[in-house]
């Protein structure tokens, strides 16, 4: 069974969700089982022009830089794999070796804050590294490709 996802408020100590006849439905499989209930502080995901902003001029842009510097055509998404690699990662150090292991995690779950900062990120590296400025999503400029 999938996981249930409810986004509610909590007023006065009680939990107040908007469609109760929807969760008691959801709630029925599970009758006289045992259940695991996470609570958590709701966050605002990415917005699909944010999304659509990345996907269809940060990577393109990468794809550009990749190609003219060093001679690599990268999918788009092995641009993106690159990019959660280097900009939002999870490392784990081994204190005996010293050895550092760097995990990838999923920029889905990013808030909208988080995400603007891992397109800075990005950016920044971008300048640093092919000397190329990515423009803001506001900012109208021709860009030397095709999206």
């Amino acid at each position: 069974m999938n996981t249930l996802t409810y986004y509610s408020e909590v007023k006065a100590g009680k939990l107040v969700t908007l469609n109760r006849a929807r969760l008691q439905r959801d709630l029925a499989p599970f009758e006289g089982t045992r259940v695991e209930l996470t609570i958590k502080k709701a966050k605002k995901r990415r917005t699909l022009p944010q999304n659509r902003f990345y996907f269809d001029v940060v990577i393109p842009c990468l794809q550009m830089g990749f190609r003219e510097t060093h001679g690599y055509s990268w999918s788009k998404e092995a641009v993106h794999e690159f990019c959660k690699k280097e900009f939002n990662s999870l490392e784990l150090h081994n204190e005996k070796t010293g050895e550092v292991v760097s995990f990838p995690q999923s920029t889905t779950t990013l808030s909208t804050i988080e995400w603007q900062e891992y397109i800075l990120k990005i950016k920044a590296w971008a300048m640093e590294f092919f000397d190329m400025l990515i423009p803001d999503p506001n900012e109208q400029i021709k860009l030397p490709f095709e999206v």
